[in-house]
């Protein structure tokens, strides 16, 4: 007798599928990507991802909001993959400062940072957080895809790759 899998166990499948894409993208070269190691990034990917550092750390949902895209940021942070949102800076303020309220940062660092091409970044960090409404400590990774709009970098994109 066949088993069927519940929508969690797809969500849960579907997010390690995604999780492994992404680190092989990082991986490949194909694309002339090119893994660099932080003090090799250009001064505004840098900063770019400084600011964003030190945002997380400090639960500072303001300067993170303000890293995001002028035209919007793909959030998939829930659960589920198929859960991504499309936000606006603005809803995207709103967004941080709730999650800054539920999650307080222990570590923020980033492992694998990557250009893929002249005009987008990616860099895959470690987030450990404490969940403030459960006393729960979790370790998350997440990928920031940041792409270059004349001289600055802006966040495109933040998945989470363990989709948990």
């Amino acid at each position: 007798m066949a088993r069927r899998l519940t929508t969690r166990a797809i969500g849960r499948i579907e997010a390690v599928l995604v999780g492994l894409v992404a680190l092989a993208a990082l991986s490949a070269r194909a694309d002339g990507g090119v893994v660099v190691p932080a003090g090799e990034l250009d001064g505004a990917a840098r900063s770019a991802l400084d600011r964003i550092a030190a945002a997380v750390e400090n639960g500072d949902y303001e300067t993170l909001a303000a890293a995001m895209h002028p035209d919007g940021v793909r959030l998939n942070l829930a659960p589920q993959q198929d859960r991504a949102s499309e936000l606006t800076p603005a809803q995207a303020y709103y967004y941080f400062k709730n999650l800054f309220q539920v999650r307080r940062t222990i570590r923020f660092a980033y492992q694998k940072r990557q250009y893929s091409g002249d005009d987008r970044l990616l860099a895959v960090s470690a987030w450990r957080c404490e969940r403030t409404d459960r006393g729960t400590v979790e370790t998350r990774r997440l990928l920031f895809t940041l792409a270059r709009t004349g001289a600055d970098w802006w966040v495109t994109e933040i998945a989470d790759l363990r989709g948990d």
